[in-house]
């Protein structure tokens, strides 16, 4: 169960969204990001759901809403496709419609919180592309990159390398012929042991540690 703020100007909006997390989940409303920080106080808070009217908001105050490693999903209504992708810029974790059914706000809560980004398949590629882009125009000076990944076990490197090649998690269990929930115990280990925050931090790191050793 995790504790989840929905964060808009107008409960009735979300409203489908509410009572369906509501069944699983910790679920708080809040208007302002001040009422979010003011419940942070208290509540150790893993997701942070905001409508997109809120966006320019968010953007401002980013670091008050990530500032204990707080992951970040937007809700919209027919956003275009270059919004979404600026948002996955602002590492956030992901996009999703307003309007979907109950099962499908299952599908991306629990896909958000095993740290898996959530937005339109045929925007991945994209985001990738200019998240890398944007990190390379940073020195490479990290030295210990190589060091970090020889900490891994040989089935983590086959998930970091499945990752690289954007498999999804049910994808990496087929692909490994083990189950979705080891893969996500895998995914946890890399995460923790190369210090990265899910799976856009990671490809990062890697495409860091590709560029380097091409230098």
């Amino acid at each position: 169960m995790a504790t989840i703020i929905l964060l808009t100007e107008d409960g009735l909006r979300v409203g489908g969204w509410t009572d369906t997390l509501k069944q699983h989940h910790r679920v708080q409303l809040a208007a302002t990001v001040r009422e979010v920080e003011a419940f942070k106080q208290h509540v150790k808070v893993d997701l942070i759901v905001f409508d997109a009217l809120l966006l320019p908001i968010v953007t401002e105050e980013m670091s008050a809403l990530m500032g204990s490693g707080e992951k970040l999903l937007m809700l919209g209504e027919n956003c275009s496709e270059q919004l979404q992708v600026l948002v996955m810029m602002q590492e956030i974790s992901g996009y999703s419609e307003i309007n979907i059914a109950p099962v499908l706000i299952h599908k991306t809560i629990n896909a958000v919180l095993n740290n898996e980004i959530w937005v339109p398949r045929r925007l991945i590629p994209k985001v990738i592309h200019l998240l890398i882009k944007k990190n390379n125009n940073q020195p490479l000076t990290n030295p210990s990159l190589y060091r970090s990944l020889s900490c891994l076990t040989a089935r983590e490197l086959e998930v970091v390398d499945l990752v690289y090649q954007g498999y999804s998690t049910a994808k990496m269990a087929a692909r490994l012929t083990i189950t979705e929930r080891t893969v996500k115990a895998h995914l946890g280990a890399v995460f923790s042991k190369l210090k990265v925050s899910g799976r856009v931090k990671l490809i990062l790191l890697l495409n860091e540690v590709k560029t380097t050793a091409e230098r």
